[in-house]
């Protein structure tokens, strides 16, 4: 789940947010917005905070995200080396 959508689902705010992961508000609105690179310490963070709901995967572009199913199926299919 994107950050955007967890903080509009669960009605929480981005001071709240960022008092749990030690961040400025003013940070927390860039990482909402794709404005800032986070480190893996603030993903990690990010997570904690949100019980897992934002995971780091969720700050990926969506064309680079892979899903545990399309990993699946990449994995199932023939390589084209193997004939």
């Amino acid at each position: 789940m994107k950050l955007d959508a967890y903080i509009r689902q669960t009605g929480t705010t981005e001071q709240a947010i960022a008092r749990l992961v030690g961040r400025s508000q003013g940070t927390i609105n860039k990482l909402r917005n794709g404005k800032i690179n986070p480190s893996l310490d603030l993903l990690n963070a990010v997570f904690r905070a949100t019980n897992g709901a934002v995971t780091p995967n969720d700050f990926l572009p969506e064309a680079d995200a892979l899903t545990a199913d399309a990993a699946d199926d990449l994995a199932e299919q023939p390589s084209e080396a193997a004939g």
